[in-house]
């Protein structure tokens, strides 16, 4: 973010600079981890096998969770903004929230105090 208003407040402060306000009361993220693996999406009762990538983040006291699938999803059409579950390579499962499917795709976030904290202990 910059204090620069010419630039939409995307570059960071120069060194030993105030940081602007619209930065007032933010936590940074901070990277837990990252997962890549076989899987299985569980949604609507069906179970897809798919590969997966995520990344995990700290901000503060809230932690949040992004990743992309690969699979053949091509039955599961309008499934955007579902609640599912994403089974791991080594058997654990997590809540996801699916953002966006396409035949051969599938982006998902998580987010809560405890999104992807078990992934990470």
């Amino acid at each position: 973010m910059s204090a620069n208003p010419t630039d939409g407040g995307t570059t960071p402060p120069k060194s030993g600079g105030r940081p602007p306000k619209s930065w007032a009361g933010r936590s940074r993220m901070k990277l837990v981890g990252a997962l890549r693996g076989k899987g299985a999406l569980l949604v609507a009762e069906r179970t897809v096998p798919a590969t997966y990538e995520m990344d995990v983040f700290d901000m503060g006291a809230m932690r949040t969770l992004s990743g992309q699938l690969r699979g053949d999803f091509s039955r599961l059409a309008g499934a955007e903004a579902q609640s599912a579950r994403l089974r791991l390579e080594d058997g654990r499962e997590i809540e996801i929230n699916l953002v966006a499917v396409r035949p051969n795709v599938a982006d998902f976030d998580g987010r809560g105090p405890t999104a992807g904290s078990e992934l990470f202990t």
